[in-house]
């Protein structure tokens, strides 16, 4: 989905039951752990906005998270045994199913980031 002209709450709202959850969840996470972070929609999904980024997208083959700090590569390595079947590259966490994100360590590395 990429439409500029709608909001983060219509965005996650535009999306299937399973996915809104863990969308809500990694909004929940983001708005806790990147207090200083302003949300906006940028690239037609959600993005966290402050000293580094942090974005979540439904693509075709993929559901990403998006980090655009200078240390994420070595949180990644750091949780790799914690992160499940994802893909990474590019300073993006990629994922095939909504169900493999593992929250919490999403949230752990966010707090470490930012």
């Amino acid at each position: 989905m990429v439409n500029k002209e709608i909001d983060v709450d219509q965005y996650i709202d535009s999306l299937d039951d399973k996915t809104k959850k863990v969308f809500m969840e990694l909004r929940h996470l983001a708005k806790t752990k990147l207090i200083e972070h302003k949300e906006t929609m940028r690239y037609g999904f959600p993005v966290y906005d402050g000293i580094g980024k942090f974005g979540f997208a439904v693509r075709e083959k993929n559901i990403s998270l998006y980090f655009h700090h200078n240390k994420i590569a070595e949180k990644v390595e750091k949780y790799s045994g914690l992160l499940g079947k994802y893909n990474f590259s590019k300073d993006t966490l990629r994922y095939k199913q909504v169900d493999d994100i593992p929250l919490e360590t999403i949230g752990e590395i966010l707090e470490e980031l930012f």
